[in-house]
């Protein structure tokens, strides 16, 4: 996967292949001069067998594909795919609360990005299955990954399920993730 390391649009890859069984690097390529090399001009982009692969989402479905942790059956499948889709929703919300000339999410943009995340933790909560193991479940991981600076014990007061998954997965965040940055932070106090 070529990518920066942060806690972003990589997470959920890295942590599907790991969980799966399969390789795959975190590489950064110099950049902006391998622009003109990705797919559509950004990142990330998976690169294997003389392939490129870009949209985290597709490179997530592509390894859950591969390392078969897509569901087993028609119902695995299913609630696989609503809570990637509940991933994808937790990301946005931090995407749109963001402002990237200062770095952070504005303070008064703080408690709303909050209650969004609660609600979208909640979904996540009647879904998830840790024993299933599907890369939708380990979405909800990925999920508390890149929001762990906006006080997890807070958002996942409604997600018992969540929360002890996302610990009981500590190893793994800390042996893929642990160096990388925060992406999604609040701003600093002035």
């Amino acid at each position: 996967v070529l990518y920066f390391p942060i806690k972003a649009r990589n997470v959920l890859a890295q942590l599907v292949a790991k969980k799966g069984g399969l390789t795959c690097a975190l590489e950064t390529p110099a950049w902006p001069e391998y622009k003109g090399e990705t797919v559509f001009g950004q990142l990330p982009q998976l690169e294997f067998d003389g392939q490129k692969l870009a949209q985290s989402m597709a490179i997530v479905r592509c390894i859950a594909r591969k390392a078969k942790l897509d569901g087993a059956t028609d119902e695995e499948f299913y609630a696989s795919e609503m809570l990637l889709e509940l991933s994808v929703e937790c990301y946005d919300a931090l995407k749109a609360a963001f402002v990237y000339e200062k770095m952070g999410v504005p303070a008064d943009k703080v408690d709303e990005l909050k209650a969004t995340l609660k609600t979208l933790f909640g979904h996540m909560e009647r879904l998830v299955d840790a024993s299933r193991g599907t890369a939708g479940d380990l979405a909800t991981v990925a999920s508390c990954v890149v929001c762990e600076e906006f006080n997890l014990d807070e958002l996942l007061t409604d997600a018992p399920k969540v929360k002890a998954y996302y610990e009981a997965e500590k190893a793994t965040r800390d042996e893929l993730f642990g160096s990388f940055g925060a992406w999604f932070k609040p701003c600093q106090a002035a």
